[in-house]
């Protein structure tokens, strides 16, 4: 009896301790699956979200984007195209208002070269005289040299002051040209830089766009298995 007893005590023993284990077992899957259910809930979360991130990236609104960038690059390109015609514009105005000063100068360095000519000759005549019979002819002739002397280094003097002022807008002429040629090549340098950059851009946003537009049907389809699983545990548990 004694034994018997001992062995029913035992088994009371036993009994407890599996009723006490399903219990704990029970706690722990109701645990696990509201663990289970959490992540799932905040992986539907995610998957959500990062779908809804790609379908953005992937959208129209992306589209537009890119047509905007490639519009902007139209219009830099456009600027550079014109700003250079524009350019070359001033810069053969000015040329040309350039070669009309050179030649004034080449028709003012002759006018003086007859201005000396003409003094030479008439410094000659005086030397040479003219023959005449009459003091007051003789007066006469000496006031028409001093006179003709007096025009011609007045001219000469307006032909040197012409040439100095011919010569000094030349030169800020010249300066004017290599000033808008500096200024242009500046310019053109940073058009270039920006229509790099936007080039780059657009590069980048096209493979970005198709490499979205490729990858979301498998973001879908994992999203969808990884739903599956977690729904096939849940139910199993």
């Amino acid at each position: 009896m004694i034994k018997i007893k001992e062995i029913s005590e035992q088994f009371a023993v036993i009994d407890s301790l599996i009723v006490e284990i399903l219990n704990c077992a029970a706690e722990d899957f109701l645990g696990l699956n509201e663990r289970f259910k959490e992540a799932y809930s905040k992986s539907t979360s995610i998957s959500a979200n990062a779908e809804e991130v790609f379908a953005v990236y992937a959208s129209s609104y992306t589209s537009e984007s890119l047509l905007n960038l490639r519009l902007l690059l139209k219009k830099f390109s456009q600027a550079k195209k014109e700003t250079n015609k524009y350019a070359d514009s001033i810069v053969k105005s000015i040329d040309e208002v350039y070669d009309i000063l050179d030649s004034i100068d080449l028709h003012s360095k002759n006018i003086n070269q007859n201005l000396l000519t003409l003094k030479f000759l008439l410094a000659n005549l005086k030397i040479t005289g003219i023959e005449s019979h009459s003091d007051e002819v003789t007066e006469e002739k000496d006031e028409l040299f001093i006179e003709f002397n007096r025009l011609v280094n007045k001219s000469k003097l307006a032909e040197l002051e012409l040439a100095k002022s011919l010569h000094g807008n030349m030169k800020l002429l010249r300066e004017g040209v290599d000033r808008v040629k500096k200024n242009m090549r500046n310019a053109n340098q940073q058009i270039g830089i920006a229509i790099d950059i936007i080039n780059e851009s657009i590069q980048i946003f096209s493979e970005k766009q198709q490499d979205l537009s490729l990858n979301i049907p498998k973001l879908q389809e994992n999203n969808a298995k990884l739903r599956d699983s977690i729904d096939s545990i849940i139910t199993n548990l």
